[in-house]
């Protein structure tokens, strides 16, 4: 097993850069409540962006609505203008993600999102994801899975009285596949690691050819504690590592699950914002949760993300 962790690893560091869009985040109000530390996570259809592998033991059906709103509070400078190159921000995205279990056989994922940038650049993802249980194929004493996701992304620039000058000797939108692949395996009884590496095999989807984003590779674990003292709350602690573009972003968050309430608390933090969040299920049937993420450098007073999240189990 360590063998094997240690050849995806290599291959998580010489992946190539395949995917010129820009991508949009997906980061959910779980996942943006814990400051983007995600890919270790286990059984929420959330996880699938970070790591396909994420579902592989599902037990229950779920459907999940998220709503994200980018750069709230976010002013220019004083006394610019469109013929100055500024147009105002107006950053949200939608998406709609299914995880289905399927019997002795892993879990089939669906998810569509739609990413709106002030109207300039419009982003479309339909994803199919399938999981399974790797130790099924491969004798290990722990578990361990693997997943695949092959997403179709359009991608589309709309002309508007800030950019048609720019546009005119630019593409007005490109379409095209991408490959996501991840693991997760459990390391001990309280410790899972997960590998996802996003957009690793991709076409061209940019402005001009050579307009190239390059994959998205994230390491991340996850440790896990019941608190019995506590009557019975569960304590997640998460750390995640992703190398993207020659550049990297180190992301630690915390989760603190009462069972008996209902209510789930998180906090995280990562190069770019603090995060806090909360959730809240009832009757283990439906959920619903908010993040907000607060920017720590590059704006000049409070600029925030807010996130809304919706899911039910059946």
């Amino acid at each position: 097993m360590k063998s094997l962790i240690f050849i995806l690893f290599a291959l998580m560091l010489n992946g190539s850069p395949l995917f010129p869009y820009s991508r949009p985040s997906r980061e959910n109000a779980v996942a943006g409540g814990t400051g983007g530390a995600f890919t270790a996570y286990q059984d929420d259809p959330e996880v699938l962006y970070y790591n396909p592998a994420g579902c592989y033991s599902l037990e229950r059906n779920s459907v999940s609505l998220n709503y994200n709103d980018y750069l709230n509070n976010l002013e220019p400078e004083s006394g610019l203008t469109a013929e100055d190159g500024y147009f105002p921000v107006d950053a949200c995205s939608y998406s709609l993600n299914l995880a289905l279990a399927v019997k002795q056989a892993g879990c089939l994922g669906l998810s569509y999102t739609a990413f709106n940038y002030s109207g300039l650049n419009h982003v479309d993802i339909l994803g199919l994801s399938f999981s399974f249980d790797l130790s099924r194929l491969i004798r290990l004493s722990r578990g361990a899975g693997m997943g695949l996701s092959v997403k179709y992304v359009r991608n589309g620039y709309s002309p508007t009285v800030y950019n048609e000058d720019f546009f005119r000797e630019y593409n007005s939108g490109t379409s095209g596949f991408s490959l996501d692949a991840g693991f997760l395996f459990t390391i001990m009884d309280k410790l899972k690691l997960g590998i996802g590496l996003i957009d690793c095999i991709g076409t061209e989807t940019g402005l001009k050819d050579e307009d190239v984003t390059p994959g998205c590779y994230r390491l991340g674990l996850l440790y896990t504690e019941n608190i019995h003292p506590v009557g019975g709350s569960i304590l997640r602690v998460l750390f995640d590592c992703d190398y993207e573009d020659r550049d990297y972003n180190l992301h630690a968050g915390a989760e603190w699950e009462l069972p008996a309430a209902g209510v789930t608390l998180r906090t995280g933090v990562n190069f770019h914002y603090l995060a806090l969040g909360a959730g809240y299920e009832y009757g283990h049937f439906i959920s619903l949760n908010y993040a907000v993420n607060y920017y720590i450098g590059g704006f000049e007073g409070a600029v925030l993300d807010h996130r809304l999240n919706a899911g039910v189990k059946f």
